[in-house]
C-alpha cells in the first residue's frame, strides 16, 4: 500500500514538472518578437540623383513617358512629420507633408505630379494598379513597374496621430495648380483612386521629373 502511494506521488510530481516546463516553453514562444523589417535603399544601375538641399539620395524610375521618384520624399521641411516606427524610419520611407507647403517641396528640376500623371502611370501596369504598384516590402503585389508604393497611411493633424499605417498608401497630387487631391492605394483592394484630400491630414510625396 505504502509503495503504491509513493509511486503515485512520484508520478504526480513528474506530470506537474512536465506541465510547468511546457507552459514556460509556450510562454516563451508567445512573447517572442519578430525583428522589424527595413526598406532596402539599394541603387540599381546608378539610377539616382542627389537633392542639393540636404544631400539626400533618391532613386528614380522611368514609367511610360515620365520619370518618377522611386522613393518617398524625405526633405525635412518645417511642417513635415516623421514616423520612425515604419520600415526603418523616415530616413528610409520618407515624411508626411501638409497641403500648405506642397508648392515648395520638390527638388530643383522636379515637380508635384498631377492627377493625370498618376492616371498615365497606372496604364503601364499589366495587372490591376492595386496589385502592380506595391513595394516588395509590403508583400502585397508585384511592383512590376518599379513605383514601389509603401503603406505609410496618413498623419491626422487634429489628433496628432498616424493612421492607416500598414494598410493604405496616399500620395499628394496637384490639381488645377492647387494641390488638393491624393492618389490612394488600399491593401486587399486591387484598385486605386484619386480622392479629395482633407486639409487636416498630411500625406507622402513623390515628385516627377520636369521634361
Amino acid at each position: 500500500m505504502r509503495l503504491g502511494m509513493i509511486a503515485a506521488m512520484f508520478l504526480s510530481l513528474v506530470v506537474v514538472g512536465c506541465s510547468s516546463k511546457e507552459s514556460a516553453e509556450e510562454k516563451q514562444v508567445e512573447t517572442k518578437v519578430e525583428p522589424i523589417a527595413e526598406i532596402s535603399m539599394e541603387v540599381v544601375n546608378g539610377e539616382s540623383f542627389v537633392d542639393a538641399r540636404d544631400n539626400q539620395v533618391y532613386r528614380y524610375v522611368k514609367i511610360g513617358n515620365a520619370t518618377w521618384m522611386k522613393d518617398n520624399l524625405r526633405f525635412a521641411s518645417a511642417n513635415s512629420f516623421c514616423n520612425q516606427e515604419f520600415g526603418g524610419g523616415c530616413n528610409k520611407v520618407g515624411r508626411y507633408y501638409t497641403i500648405e507647403e506642397l508648392p515648395t517641396l520638390c527638388p530643383e528640376g522636379w515637380r508635384m505630379p498631377k492627377s493625370k500623371d498618376f492616371t498615365a502611370m497606372q496604364k503601364s501596369c499589366k495587372k490591376n494598379p492595386g496589385f502592380c504598384l506595391w513595394h516588395e516590402f509590403e508583400k502585397q503585389g508585384s511592383d512590376e513597374i518599379g513605383f514601389s508604393a509603401l503603406a505609410m497611411g496618413r498623419y491626422d493633424l487634429h489628433v496628432s496621430k498616424y493612421s492607416e499605417v500598414g494598410a493604405q498608401a496616399y500620395f499628394w497630387s496637384e490639381s488645377n495648380g492647387k494641390a488638393k487631391d491624393v492618389f490612394s492605394l488600399k491593401k486587399g483592394e486591387y484598385a486605386s483612386s484619386i480622392v479629395r484630400a482633407e486639409k487636416s491630414d498630411a500625406f507622402t510625396v513623390r515628385c516627377i521629373k520636369m521634361e
